[in-house]
């Protein structure tokens, strides 16, 4: 404990030399910082803390968390409540206390199964797979009071039916997403809504050759080109990463999976600041795994390129099926969850820090510390990170597992983190010389 103060304190000082120029003990503090970091671990380690518990009643199987400017949390689950089709929730990180806005009831839709997403004017958006009409539906829950409204329906089958994954919001107000069913050939869209409106657009239909079954979601770049990925279809039928450009109706098939670099992608893509593409997979990879289908793979496409790079292979031990998207910090690290395996068979919370292809596994869930995340991440303005698991049966014993709100408190920095800022300083400092 002393010499990890100790490192630490030296490696502020050395920090302070830098801004200030090195001096006579320049030399001695880079030696210093080096050898104490050497001597400790790369990492700390995030501390898990269970905020929330769902009954049966309140909600089964929640989906990805959103904040407020307050600092709440909203979300959907896609089963339990009321009349057992899902919920929309508040939960209050202060107070500790979950306020239900909506128990779907298929008169109002059922199943909610995107992200929430938020306009300007802090209304919130998400969509339900199918009402008893059969069709799916654009909700909203209103700015201050959170009162429930329809504002848009898919009109199966040309629109669309069951979306999924990530929702996006322009800033005019438009919402994005993909249909896994629906449009032309009725292998799915990405899809446009007005909500002022109530219209809703086809951007893009879906064939075999160009991907079927997209999910996940989209994600746009500074010219409005829309990419994403599809659950199969393809050359390989293992399915695909699309982009629709802007003002096209037509998908062009970036790359394609292959098994060895993913296949059947069910989560959406995240986008750096330099337009490379991150996503995740819940087979392929390993081969040998999994009755040949493999655990998974974390993945990426350059931008400009037409290749699927795999960044990390999942191995059971690591974890196995990442279902959600990624989380991309500031500074260029992934984060994301796999519902399955990892130490207690349980799922995983890891991370692969920016420009390496090191997976870091940060949590086991064990059942009694939560089960099978499946939502996304999300993360607060201190580096916090944010997320749901879904709870399941565990079949050994017959104990249900429920459905949790968790918090992975961000770890202290390491010698070798100030290091690493220190070494970042410098650079700098000689870039400006």
């Amino acid at each position: 404990m002393w010499l990890l103060i100790v490192s630490i304190a030296g490696l502020k000082l050395f920090i302070i030399r830098c801004r200030r120029g090195f001096g006579p003990y320049g030399i001695t503090s880079i030696a210093i910082a080096g050898i104490l970091a050497g001597s400790i671990s790369a990492r700390g380690q995030y501390k898990l803390a269970t905020l929330y518990e769902f009954t049966l009643n309140q909600g089964s199987f929640p989906g990805p968390l959103l904040f407020d400017s307050n600092g709440n949390l909203y979300g959907t689950t896609n089963g339990g409540g009321a009349d057992h089709y899902g919920t929309a929730f508040e939960f209050s990180p202060s107070t500790q206390t979950l306020t239900t806005f909506v128990n779907f009831d298929i008169t109002n839709g059922s199943q909610p199964n995107t992200s929430l997403v938020m306009d300007s004017m802090g209304n919130l958006y998400g969509m339900t797979e199918e009402n008893s009409l059969g069709e799916s539906e654009l909700f909203e829950l209103s700015a201050g009071t959170r009162a429930f409204s329809i504002p848009a329906v898919l009109q199966q089958p040309v629109n669309g039916l069951l979306p999924n994954g990530n929702l996006m919001i322009d800033a005019a107000g438009n919402i994005y997403g993909t249909a896994q069913v629906g449009g032309y050939n009725n292998l799915g869209t990405v899809f446009e809504i007005s909500p002022g409106t109530g219209a809703a657009n086809v951007l893009a239909s879906f064939n075999l050759t160009d991907g079927e079954r997209p999910s996940g979601g989209v994600v746009a770049d500074a010219q409005g080109d829309l990419f994403g990925a599809t659950n199969e279809g393809g050359p390989n039928r293992d399915g695909v990463v699309f982009e629709v450009p802007a003002g096209s109706h037509t998908p062009i098939t970036l790359a394609a999976f292959n098994g060895a670099n993913g296949k059947d992608s069910t989560s959406g893509l995240v986008m750096d600041s330099h337009g490379n593409l991150y996503g995740a997979t819940p087979e392929g990879g390993d081969l040998t795994l999994n009755g040949g289908n493999g655990d998974g793979v974390v993945f990426e496409v350059a931008a400009g390129s037409s290749a699927i790079s795999v960044l990390a292979t999942f191995e059971g031990s690591n974890g196995a099926e990442p279902q959600s998207s990624l989380l991309i910090d500031s500074n260029g690290n992934l984060f994301g969850t796999t519902v399955a395996s990892g130490a207690d068979g349980r799922g995983t919370v890891f991370e692969i820090p920016a420009g390496t292809d090191s997976l870091l596994t940060l949590v086991n869930f064990d059942g009694h510390n939560g089960s099978g995340p499946e939502g996304s991440l999300i993360e607060d303005g201190d580096g916090n990170l944010y997320g749901t698991t879904t709870g399941n049966q565990d079949f050994q014993t017959g104990k249900n597992y429920t459905a949790t709100i968790f918090e992975l408190s961000l770890p202290e920095p390491t010698s070798l983190q100030w290091l690493i800022a220190a070494a970042s300083l410098l650079r700098r400092r000689k870039r400006r010389q």
